[in-house]
């Protein structure tokens, strides 16, 4: 495409947009809180995504279980939404990410301002389970204080079986499938 080729960036600018669009659906309560998270303590968006999402899954697990049930064959394990879940925390073990907004910097002395933040996010309203300040409370609660209780660890010495890149893919394929 040139500068001139104005199809053709007609037909960019129409895919950048639907992009944009679809990427705002159901973000919920990972992005609603990550996104207070990282304006107040400068943190890294994806790393405060992984560290959050267990305890997202697990505030969330009325709602989507039944999903999720299904995804752990598309990556290649049993278990459904327990092994799916467990699944996600060896992921981030395997990467060394924190399991806490505390060891990532982020201090408790801003709780109250970063729920009010969080309720009051765009995200906030794609979410499964209907936000409110208590549940936030809750949910920020569990990832400062420590990961979600059915959540395993990886084994000592345990490393991912499949190339980073083809587990990666495995992973976006099947979680694009279970909320689809």
């Amino acid at each position: 495409m040139t500068p001139d080729d104005l199809e053709g960036r007609a037909h960019m600018m129409s895919a950048a947009l639907m992009g944009a669009t679809a990427f705002q659906k159901g973000l919920g309560a990972i992005h609603e809180m990550n996104h207070p998270v990282g304006a107040v303590f400068n943190t890294h968006h994806c790393t405060t995504n992984a560290v959050c999402m267990p305890a997202m899954l697990a505030f969330n697990d009325n709602k989507i279980c039944d999903r999720f049930n299904h995804a752990p064959a598309y990556l290649g394990f049993d278990g459904g939404f327990d092994g799916f879940c467990e699944f996600v925390q060896r992921f981030n073990d395997s990467f060394t990410i924190p399991r806490t907004l505390t060891e990532m910097g982020v201090s408790a002395d801003r709780f109250d301002y970063l729920v009010a933040m969080a309720i009051e996010d765009p995200s906030c309203g794609g979410n499964p389970v209907e936000h409110t300040a208590d549940g936030l409370r809750g949910l920020f609660r569990a990832c400062f204080l420590s990961p979600a209780g059915f959540l395993v660890s990886a084994w000592p010495g345990e490393r991912v079986g499949l190339h980073i890149g083809e587990e990666l893919h495995r992973f976006q394929n099947a979680f694009l499938d279970a909320v689809s």
